[in-house]
């Protein structure tokens, strides 16, 4: 698993209508998949709407889902429930090809247009591409598909996604979108199953949080992904030393990722505060194991905000070894990506201890201290009901050229 995790977050990042006088605001549950490893949500794809679970990724800005022809053997979607596009009568076959490269695979297949139901909001004509081909992994039971939160400018397709849509279309009360994510970590005799939490579109969950939320600034000219300056890390009370460039302390805000990817050199900083770590091996490579007892903890601060945000000792810590009395590997992985990729991702390592915003206008994230509300949610429970949410309201995508 912790294998896996590691090469999906190698995947991602090592390649590159009139507003209506009622806005509206929705409240979507998630679920929480495989302890913590990924969090999805339903939508509605096709006319009449299929109801498929979707990873909710604001690491990356397109929306694919696995397709019928998806079923070949060596296809990677083996198990996987699939779209067939000939049960939907406002499908569009744009005939462009669509391709995603991975470090360890990829995903493919051609784009097309098609109505979107998320959240209560309706988009016509919405780009998507459906893929016959998925390299093992990247989806799994009962996931069909990626809804991409990132801004356009990173679209693969060229095509505005959903969410953005909605917003230039004045649908939302407030131009955010809002995270709360559960926490079932290292709770291996409950199921893959769990209560995910929930994202809010439109506006903010004020029972889900307390105080205010602190918001810092997307970078001048490096809107696409939702990206904040690392102003500090720190473990425990000894900080690490960061690059004196500021691109270089770039960091992805990812709710697609479990992990916190970081540069080789700030991981091994990180552990050398840490007596007892050293460099897993094996199925482990990239990750570092330490003592569990350390407790150890990371804190993280942002270029523009005013105050800091800690990692806890339960989401620091991934797993604990097998056969030791005191190993544990650590929730974050070392990797050089190249100078063209952001060189930090802050994934679900880090959000699970807060309550994270998203907020197009002005461009920027905000964390929250999460509620004791929020706090008592992460435990075993019933999933929520989860049901394709009629439209409130129905907006027509903008008529683009899509790109291979």
């Amino acid at each position: 698993w912790a294998r896996s995790a590691a090469d999906r977050l190698l995947a991602k990042y090592a390649v590159p209508a009139p507003a209506l006088a009622k806005r509206r605001t929705t409240n979507v549950s998630l679920i929480n998949a495989n302890h913590d490893g990924s969090y999805y949500g339903l939508l509605g794809l096709g006319t009449p709407p299929a109801p498929l679970n979707v990873l909710l990724d604001t690491g990356s800005a397109d929306f694919w889902v696995a397709g019928t022809g998806c079923s070949l053997a060596g296809s990677g979607c083996g198990g996987l429930p699939l779209w067939d596009p000939k049960r939907s009568g406002t499908y569009e076959n744009a005939s462009v090809p669509f391709s995603v490269g991975y470090g360890s695979g990829h995903a493919s297949g051609v784009l097309g247009w098609d109505t979107v139901q998320f959240g209560g909001f309706e988009v016509v004509h919405q780009a998507i591409a459906l893929c016959d081909h998925v390299s093992p992994g990247l989806l799994t039971n009962p996931i069909s598909g990626l809804l991409g939160l990132a801004f356009q400018q990173l679209s693969a397709s060229g095509a505005t996604p959903f969410w953005e849509t909605l917003v230039r279309a004045g649908e939302w009360d407030t131009p955010l979108m809002a995270f709360f994510l559960t926490r079932f970590l290292n709770s291996s005799a409950l199921g893959t199953q769990q209560p995910g939490g929930s994202v809010t579109l439109g506006t903010l969950d004020d029972t889900l949080y307390s105080g205010e939320v602190d918001y810092a600034p997307i970078p001048a000219g490096r809107q696409g992904y939702w990206l904040l300056e690392l102003a500090s890390v720190a473990v425990g009370a000894n900080s690490i030393p960061l690059s004196a460039s500021n691109a270089l302390n770039a960091a992805v805000i990812d709710t697609g990722t479990t992990l916190l990817l970081a540069p080789a050199s700030a991981i091994q900083a990180v552990f050398a505060l840490i007596p007892g770590s050293q460099p897993a091996t094996g199925d482990y490579a990239g990750y570092y194991q330490y003592p569990c007892s350390s407790n150890a903890t990371l804190t993280l601060s942002f270029s523009g905000a005013s105050r800091a945000w800690t990692i806890s000792a339960a989401d620091f810590q991934l797993l604990k070894l097998a056969n030791t009395a005191d190993s544990c590997i650590a929730a974050l992985y070392q990797s050089n990506l190249g100078q063209t990729a952001p060189q930090w991702v802050v994934g679900d390592t880090f959000l699970k201890n807060v309550y994270s915003v998203f907020r197009y206008d002005p461009p920027s994230v905000g964390f929250a201290q999460l509620s004791a509300k929020a706090s008592g949610l992460s435990v075993p429970g019933m999933l929520p009901n989860v049901s394709v949410q009629p439209p409130q309201a129905t907006v027509t995508a903008p008529a683009e050229q899509l790109s291979g």
